[in-house]
């Protein structure tokens, strides 16, 4: 449809497939189920990638290939692979991502993208393109092109009109003038230009990636990817649109036509929850709607999983993953080995205070004393871990890409001592389960409210026939995810700097609409929707 679309108004079209495509996009776009394989090297010539890759291109190429130029679509240029020169030296690797997309039917112009001065060596191949912010670093790569071939012309595949952020770091914002003086510098060099991000946007579900893999600097993305754009997340025209506008009038012969005014916004007000689930009930929900629960000897990763149901014998890609175990008396428990990324314990319903993650250098031990275990008794524990995502981005050289293993990988200890056999809930909170959550009967008022992790559900009435969008703030929360006619909007969580969530129109309803919160630590009063987002 897009690609229709773009050809019914005369555009053009850059394709680029991939299937490394970075965008903050989870593990870069690719699918984690690559790393069941426990000898993979994506980004490679590794054969089981190899054969991914081919799959992908053989799927997906034949749907999109008469949309090419040469056969009367909109399609000018294939990129191949992404920024592949900032991530390794084996050029053999692009030759045969280009060779399977020719295999496949692509006859167009293909180029390479890349940033600073790792650039791929494939330039007698493929068009080199580079990608940058400020143009004194660009002029720096425009010249080792020329110095390549004086006939290759100049192009910026992305020059970044702003940045992305991660969760419990200040927002990222670009000065609109910064943005728009180097803009102008790109224009009057003469080079074309791809604006990224052109139009901001949204990491729906577990969609946002992460940088910094295996490091104590670990950073996920958050939900929103307004990136600062021209065109906002919602849609609207923003100051440095028409900035960029007046230039690209003044700098070339395009005329600009009309600017659609920006679309109303709904601030619906304060919403209340009606009742919450318990943790213990959901995982009970949970087992009637997947057959995917099994005990393992060990406790394994995601991606090692066997769930059949929903993956043909491929592990779990996004959510959480949860260990279970019936245990007796124990004050100390400690992992072994790796724990991505971010680990929560609770015993018999209650959650321990202490969260592991990435910044806790690698010690992941946890004295459980305050719970005040009793020999004798019968406890159930639930170890939590959740994948805040996988990494979009590494440097040459490193193998974070190959390790990025979510979940428990090695031995948990009990008292020292090595503990086996885990039931592992793979908890994915998938279309199905969220429908059953929403519809069955084990709510409670809040009044019995226990402590988190629970679910809460609450109902929002809009008036009129046409809703309209807004944004959903979680103001007196923690941590968690939200749902909206089983709609998965994303993360929320107070150490921001996003503090609201969008809602589009599209996932709304005249009526009542569904809300369900999966809160993971700390319990507010009520929902809010605005119209505007909170961003920092």
């Amino acid at each position: 449809k897009f690609l229709r679309k773009a050809n019914d108004l005369g555009l053009y079209v850059i394709f680029r497939p991939g299937p490394y495509i970075c965008s903050e996009w989870e593990f870069g776009g690719l699918p984690g189920w690559l790393l069941k394989d426990p000898d993979m090297v994506i980004r490679s010539n590794y054969k089981p990638y190899q054969d991914a890759v081919d799959r992908w291109f053989g799927a997906l190429i034949p749907k999109i290939k008469d949309f090419q130029r040469s056969k009367g679509g909109p399609i000018i240029a294939v990129q191949v692979e992404n920024e592949f020169g900032h991530y390794s030296d084996e050029i053999d690797h692009l030759l045969f991502i280009k060779k399977v997309l020719q295999k496949y039917g692509i006859q167009e112009m293909l180029l390479t993208s890349d940033n600073g001065r790792r650039q791929s060596l494939f330039y007698n191949q493929a068009l080199p393109t580079v990608n940058f912010q400020n143009f004194q670093n660009g002029k720096t790569d425009f010249e080792r092109i020329k110095a390549q071939s004086k006939d290759f012309p100049l192009m910026v595949m992305e020059f970044w009109s702003g940045w992305f952020d991660h969760w419990g770091e200040e927002h990222h914002g670009r000065p609109e003038n910064f943005i728009l003086s180097n803009f102008e510098e790109i224009l009057k060099s003469g080079a074309s230009v791809s604006i990224y991000m052109f139009h901001g946007g949204t990491n729906f579900g577990f969609m946002a990636g992460a940088n910094n893999a295996d490091s104590p600097q670990y950073g996920a993305d958050v939900s929103s990817y307004d990136y600062g754009a021209p065109i906002s997340e919602s849609g609207d025209t923003t100051p440095l649109y028409h900035g960029m506008r007046d230039l690209i009038t003044k700098y070339t012969s395009v005329k600009p036509g009309p600017v659609p005014p920006n679309r109303e916004k709904a601030a619906y007000g304060n919403v209340e929850m009606l009742n919450f689930m318990s943790w213990t009930d959901m995982l009970d929900v949970m087992k009637t709607v997947t057959k995917d629960i099994n005990t393992y000897k060990k406790p394994l990763p995601m991606e090692y999983l066997t769930m059949m149901e929903s993956r043909e014998g491929y592990g779990q890609n996004y959510g959480y993953i949860v260990y279970r175990r019936t245990v007796q008396m124990f004050t100390k428990l400690e992992v072994k080995g790796t724990m991505k990324d971010r680990m929560q314990v609770v015993i018999s319903g209650g959650r321990d205070n202490k969260v592991l993650d990435w910044k806790s250098n690698y010690d992941y031990t946890m004295d459980v004393s305050s719970h005040s275990l009793r020999e004798g008794i019968n406890y159930t524990l639930d170890i939590i871990v959740e994948n805040l995502g996988r990494a979009n981005y590494a440097n040459k050289g490193s193998k974070v890409l190959n390790k990025e293993r979510k979940g428990i990988t090695g031995e948990i200890l009990l008292d020292d001592k090595p503990v086996e056999n885990w039931t592992v809930y793979p908890l994915t909170f998938n279309r199905n389960f969220i429908h059953k959550i929403y519809t069955n009967d084990k709510y409670f008022p809040l009044s019995s409210l226990t402590k988190p992790p629970c679910l809460f559900r609450t109902n929002l009435k809009i008036e009129g026939p046409v809703p309209k969008d807004t944004f959903l703030q979680m103001e007196g929360w923690g941590k968690g995810i939200v749902f909206v006619n089983e709609h998965h909007l994303g993360r929320y969580w107070s150490i921001g700097p996003q503090k609201t969530l969008f809602v589009p129109a599209p996932y709304l309803k005249a009526g009542y609409n569904s809300i369900i919160v999966f809160e993971e630590e700390k319990v507010g009063k009520y929902v809010s929707f605005l119209d505007h987002p909170l961003l920092t």
